[in-house]
């Protein structure tokens, strides 16, 4: 992607013929309602980033495409034993915010990729997974300006 700079421990890491080092996603789910944001880490044990905890939790963010005119939506799916994530899917009313972060396991505080940030819409849920759609802000269908400017609402300007 134009204009973005990865760490040189990352660049080395993607050129190499063959390395130990790992990319991972941070997620963080957000929400009025909730006490304290979930985040989580898509790996086999816990880590730390930027002072806070991340769970290690196993999920699968399929992001979106690059499309003209298509609204992009990404896929998460995140598995259910963290029963956190489904009393939220439950308890939650209005935006649950979706932050997704990518870092090197050995510098997880040095973001390479992100922050994107999603909005999380049509969550379910069953045993096993619970999934939904990320998608951005719908920016190409807002109405701008907000208000229209005609006699009748504006005279000063006519």
């Amino acid at each position: 992607m134009p204009g973005r700079e990865l760490s040189l421990a990352a660049r080395l890491a993607i050129y190499a013929q063959e390395t130990g080092e790992v990319m991972l996603p941070f997620l963080d789910i957000a929400n009025e309602a909730l006490e304290e944001t979930i985040r989580v880490v898509c790996n086999n044990e816990d880590l730390w980033r930027g002072g806070e905890k991340y769970a290690g939790l196993f999920f699968d963010v399929a992001l979106p495409s690059d499309v003209d005119g298509v609204q992009a939506e990404a896929t998460l799916r995140i598995c259910n034993v963290d029963r956190r994530i489904v009393q939220a899917v439950r308890s939650v009313t209005g935006t649950v915010t979706v932050t997704l972060n990518i870092a090197l396991a050995s510098q997880p505080d040095e973001t390479e990729a992100g922050p994107f940030e999603f909005t999380l819409k049509n969550a379910q849920y069953d045993a096993l997974v619970v999934e939904g759609r990320l998608s951005f802000e719908d920016l190409m269908n807002d109405e701008r300006p907000k208000d229209t400017f005609n006699p009748a609402t504006a005279p000063g300007l006519f």
